[in-house]
């Protein structure tokens, strides 16, 4: 029976090749479509590098401030991350990042050639919450942070374009971004474009803003940071109420 059944499909495709041709890319393009799908449906979705919590993370983008005759509503502030969000229990680990949409120039070696990079201001627990792989130097410190070191994290990929393929141990480097120079801290291993969440090219310390230090409340509470917090599956409910 199956014998008789390819007899007959060749037969057709030997009789109508157009209509063959036609039929075999349509399926075969269904069939690539669903696959990419699937693909990018679980890169967003798994636990991979270096978001191997996804589980259990949990992300504040915003909030509103009101006052008398006055409505905003905008990105956390960074002072709210640290002095709020960490005391509350339940939460295993709160960390910022700032959701950087600019392009940054980096100056290659040579002095004169700047290429476009991806920065993305994180504090210290960035690298706590998203567990990515050091292959040269370290993480941030809370120091750091507070400090506000003129010092950058690099992607893998960022040193091949910057430093060149092959360049070897780059911490204690200086580069220079956007007419400012860094001290190269430490280099992981590079992130998917497609974990939008942790993926950057460059890491620097997250900036606390002047308002944030000398504003009113509504100042304190607003600014440019997103809160990443792991929670426990058990601890969900109790940190929601």
């Amino acid at each position: 029976m199956i014998k008789h059944y390819i007899k007959s499909a060749l037969m057709q495709a030997k009789a109508d090749p157009l209509f063959t041709g036609i039929y075999i890319a349509g399926v075969t393009l269904a069939i690539a479509t669903t696959l990419a799908m699937s693909m990018i449906y679980y890169i967003k979705i798994a636990p991979i590098y270096p978001e191997v919590n996804r589980g259990e993370t949990y992300y504040i983008s915003s909030m509103s401030c009101k006052k008398p005759n006055f409505e905003r509503q905008s990105f956390i502030s960074y002072s709210f991350v640290k002095n709020v969000l960490k005391d509350i229990d339940g939460i295993r680990e709160v960390a910022a990042y700032c959701d950087d949409n600019n392009n940054h120039g980096a100056l290659l070696p040579d002095g004169k050639t700047e290429v476009k990079v991806q920065i993305k201001p994180v504090d210290d627990a960035f690298f706590r919450v998203y567990e990515f792989n050091f292959l040269q130097g370290s993480p941030f410190t809370a120091e750091d942070i507070e400090g506000e070191v003129k010092e950058v994290i690099m992607a893998d990929q960022a040193v091949d374009l910057i430093f060149g393929k092959g360049a070897g141990d780059v911490v204690g480097a200086t580069i220079t971004i956007d007419q400012t120079d860094y001290r190269v801290k430490g280099v992981v291993e590079g992130a998917s474009p497609m974990t939008n969440e942790s993926f950057s090219q460059i890491y620097m310390p997250i900036a606390i803003s002047e308002s944030e230090r000398t504003g009113d409340i509504s100042d304190k509470l607003l600014g440019n940071s997103i809160a990443v917090l792991l929670i426990d599956d058990d601890e969900a409910d109790n940190v929601r109420s």
